[in-house]
């Protein structure tokens, strides 16, 4: 917080508020120019000519910003029934997230630019490449699922696809280990002579 005084010379607590918005004058101009190139000598049918370059341009310059780097991040394992956290991932050695055919685990999703700057998609389609895996419970703003294992113990890829273009996508390996033992069984083997 800094100290400063309004127009009227009164005396106030005001945020410094800082731009983290990076300049992107020269993408514009760029999809600005592929858009004229596009419709260079063209009429659409359907639309007027400044129409049709205002969407080219607008087309042009998600591709050049958008996001092209996806990432999924496991939340912490929890127990399926209580709730409680049994144990945290972490990013160093993460090979796969590990959890019991009991716990499950949700991830979070996030995107990076060209440049490495966090971007925003407008929607994530989740898929595992073995839907009988398990049950994927998606939030509504998409952003990130829930994976509960359906008992089946193995490996996985959970996959991660910007909705608007899914070619920009992340992969998660999720490996199922049975859980602890809750019950002992005993079996008689065939009785032989002494």
């Amino acid at each position: 917080m800094t100290r400063r005084e309004d127009h009227d010379g009164h005396a106030g607590d005001h945020r410094e508020i800082r731009n983290h918005h990076r300049d992107t004058t020269a993408e514009r101009h760029l999809a600005a120019s592929v858009a004229g190139q596009l419709w260079r000598g063209q009429t659409p049918a359907d639309q007027d000519i400044d129409t049709a370059w205002r969407h080219s341009a607008s087309v042009v310059y998600r591709w050049l910003t958008g996001p092209v780097a996806l990432h999924i991040t496991p939340g912490p394992v929890v127990d399926q029934d209580t709730g409680d956290i049994a144990h945290h991932h972490t990013k160093e050695h993460h090979v796969a997230t590990v959890l019991t055919d009991t716990q499950k685990v949700t991830f979070s999703v996030s995107e990076t630019d060209a440049k490495g700057n966090p971007t925003t998609a407008d929607a994530i389609n989740w898929a595992l490449d073995d839907p009988t895996f398990g049950t994927l419970n998606v939030a509504a703003d998409t952003m990130s699922v829930e994976f509960v294992p359906s008992g089946t113990v193995g490996t996985a890829n959970l996959t991660g696809a910007d909705a608007n273009d899914p070619n920009v996508s992340g992969v998660e390996a999720i490996q199922v280990t049975g859980g602890a033992a809750t019950a002992i069984v005993i079996t008689a083997g065939t009785p032989t002579a002494q």
